[in-house]
């Protein structure tokens, strides 16, 4: 019963966590296509400094959020793939 569950959690979690990690990197890579498309937009004065400075701090907050998510998503990658196995 114990080598099942191992497989169910290491198969499942990996499984998971890869998942996790696919979905925060595209959301990571979309957050730094806006913030180049915000400073286009700017250098073409298309936005006021005061919009341009709003928009960008709440970027950069999702930004370092995905870092977060990814960074832990990694994590427990590892903690799912690198499981020892006791008989």
């Amino acid at each position: 019963m114990g080598i099942i569950k191992w497989f169910i959690d290491t198969c499942l979690g990996s499984l998971g966590a890869t998942a996790d990690i696919q979905r925060f990197s595209e959301w990571k890579n979309k957050l730094e296509e806006a913030l180049k498309d915000l400073e286009a937009k700017y250098k073409k004065k298309k936005i006021t400094k005061a919009n341009y400075k709003k928009q960008k701090d709440i970027l950069n907050e999702k930004l370092k959020k995905a870092e977060e998510l990814l960074k832990k998503s990694r994590e427990r990658l590892d903690k799912f793939t690198h499981k020892e196995v006791k008989l």
